[in-house]
């Protein structure tokens, strides 16, 4: 593969349906370094099209620009990213609900008033597979509007090694750090330091979608395999300002999980925090601030063709913006018998004790009571 490439097209359409339209585009390839440690690729591509149609006259530009790196200084450390940049025209979109097939969709309809029609703020995600019967979509307009977009992924992991076979070193090898940090962004801003920079404080006026996820896992296994500990941080943002959906949802989770495996017999422990705020321009009676704290205990075993399994969780939910308060006890058993022959049965039961206060059928009871209707 040559160190540096460039490419020119130029393309020429005539046809019943355009008069006639012309491409131009070229593009620039490299590999920056090329190394057992470091690899680093590099691309750009510049395109200019312009269509007649009828007596219209439609011109547009673009650009696309990509560059990903690899990182090993050591050996237990790996640094890989991407960074990507794209300039062109974006179409104003309308947003409609439709409905398909029973469980192939996202989102359920709750008629909160009871006046059987469907109306945009009666919308929320399903919860159940079996009531997930209708599909966001957004319609392009004929209107278009400038847009930058930026985007960043770069993972970490921290995995020590040694030959050591005892102390402390060694002991740090059971240990693993997995992190990663993502941003997307797209701005109309013609500022070339915001462009470029995700990490820059950009005009909010200026930003049509941010997309953030940071994420950290610790984990720890020792060489027997019999334990598994790990500890999670995420956290997201996700912010909309198009006119036809304005929005910024947040969330943060902390979650550890322990697992334990003794013989034939698995248990599984998961404490956890979450928090989950929603603020939206167009829906006031769906924004919400919801903290939840719990914790999940499962126990499973296998015994020739039998695995059966047991799973408790208890959980806290409440609304700081709000009165809704929520007290939840799961239980739940599972039982799956296979025999050799391919004969199969499973079967599930599941018990919820729920104590909530608050108003009932509402958009904040649906995210409070996690779909379930009282």
């Amino acid at each position: 593969v040559p160190f540096l490439k460039l490419d020119y097209t130029n393309r020429i359409d005539e046809n019943d349906l355009l008069n006639k339209s012309i491409e131009n585009s070229i593009a620039l390839k490299s590999h920056i370094v090329e190394s057992n440690k470091i690899k680093s690729n590099f691309q750009i591509s510049y395109s200019d099209f312009s269509s007649h149609i009828n007596d219209s006259l439609i011109q547009e530009s673009s650009l696309i620009s990509k560059a990903d790196y690899f990182f090993n200084p050591s050996p237990f450390i790996k640094i890989n990213g991407i960074y990507e940049l794209s300039t062109g025209q974006e179409a104003i979109r309308e947003i409609r609900y439709v409905k398909v097939t029973q469980g192939y969709g996202t989102y359920s309809w709750v008629d909160y008033n009871n006046n059987n029609i469907e109306e945009y703020d009666e919308f929320e995600i399903s919860h159940f597979s079996d009531t997930a019967d209708y599909m966001k979509i957004s319609f392009p307009t004929n209107e278009y509007f400038d847009v930058k977009n930026a985007r960043i992924n770069q993972q970490l992991k921290l995995k020590p090694k040694t030959k050591r076979s005892k102390g402390l070193i060694y002991n740090l090898c059971f240990f693993e750090n997995l992190s990663s940090v993502e941003i997307n962004r797209k701005i109309t801003s013609n500022e070339w330091s915001e462009i470029l920079s995700l990490f820059l404080k950009s005009n909010l006026n200026t930003i049509l979608s941010l997309r953030l996820n940071l994420n950290n896992t610790l984990i720890y296994q020792p060489k027997n395999k019999n334990i598994f500990l790990a500890y999670k941080i995420d956290k997201n943002v996700f912010r909309n300002s198009f006119s036809w959906d304005k929005q910024l949802s947040e969330s943060l989770s902390h979650n550890v999980n322990f697992k334990f495996i003794f013989s034939e017999f698995t248990s599984n422990t998961n404490v956890y925090y979450n928090e989950n705020k929603l603020t939206n321009e167009n829906l006031l009676n769906q924004n919400y601030f919801i903290k939840k704290r719990g914790v999940d205990f499962e126990f499973l075993t296998v015994c020739k063709d039998l695995r059966p399994s047991f799973f408790i969780s208890y959980f806290h939910k409440k609304n700081e913006s709000s009165v809704e308060d929520l007290n939840g006890l799961k239980l739940s058993s599972k039982l799956v018998l296979t025999e050799k022959n391919g004969f199969l049965i499973n079967t599930d039961l599941t018990f919820y004790h729920i104590k909530y206060i608050g108003e009932v059928n509402s958009p904040i009871s649906y995210q409070m009571l996690d779909g379930l209707m009282p």
